[in-house]
């Protein structure tokens, strides 16, 4: 038995363990049943600090190096995140933090709106430009430049906590470009379709359409696949970017989809 609890770290002197165990040993059997089993660890428990002093041997050298490894490990594996809250929020009391925050981000979202409708159109009107200066059609120009910019905050926020390389900011990362994804396939999508109904746009997308979807689907099987995602399927998954302009303009050059 005190080679169980060793295992478990607690390192009985041996006449310290006798002592424990005789008084335990209410029956005087030289055995323990359940009760004076669980009387006995609810003893352990309970010992203040003073009585630990001559109770417990110094760990083994070799075993003391090993645990400080493993704990050293998993220091590294789940570092402590960064507090990234402005300094500004973090002196106010505690139950008028999350109100501040909430407010701050509203703050942001709406002088992020204002750009996004300021800057929009004339953006448009460069890609649309630059197609036409280098004869390459629209859709690749803004297929290619227009994701970088109109996601560059999900971009950057996720290589920022992918950078950390602990499981915690691997896992946000991962979520903030889902969320990109899921917004994109839903309020954009919505937006657009509305603009196709109410002013009438004759729909042209069937190749676009259908390159999105394959791609999605590739990468839902990709991911249900396996709970570990390996270096090769993040290749996969950034070699969707190229092959799928090249799926488009084989289904509209060849296959006549508009």
């Amino acid at each position: 038995m005190l080679t169980v609890l060793g295992e478990a770290g607690l390192m009985f002197r041996k006449e310290a363990f006798n002592k424990q165990f005789a008084s335990a040993d209410t029956d005087k059997s030289g055995t323990m049943d359940e009760v004076e089993f669980q009387q006995f660890f609810d003893k352990l428990i309970r010992l203040e600090e003073k009585d630990f002093q001559g109770l417990y041997q110094e760990m083994p050298r070799e075993q003391a190096d090993v645990e400080a490894a493993k704990g050293g490990g998993d220091d590294d594996d789940e570092e402590e995140e960064e507090d990234e809250t402005p300094d500004d929020i973090k002196s106010l009391p505690l139950e008028e933090q999350e109100g501040a925050i909430i407010k701050k981000s509203f703050k942001q979202m709406l002088l992020g709106t204002l750009l996004v409708l300021v800057f929009s159109d004339p953006m448009v009107d460069v890609l649309s430009q630059i197609g036409r200066c280098t004869g390459v059609p629209a859709f690749y120009v803004s297929f290619l430049l227009a994701p970088l910019a109109s996601n560059a905050s999900e971009l950057v926020a996720s290589m920022k906590l992918a950078s950390k390389k602990t499981s915690t900011s691997i896992t946000q990362s991962l979520q903030c470009l889902e969320g990109a994804a899921c917004m994109n396939n839903t309020f954009c999508l919505g937006i657009f379709f509305l603009l196709i109904y109410y002013q009438g746009l004759a729909w042209k997308f069937t190749a676009e359409t259908l390159s999105i979807f394959f791609v999605q689907v590739l990468v839902f099987a990709l991911v249900q696949k396996s709970t570990v995602q390996k270096k090769q399927d993040g290749f996969i998954i950034f070699l969707c970017y190229p092959l799928s302009l090249v799926f488009v303009y084989v289904l509209e050059n060849y296959a006549h989809l508009d």
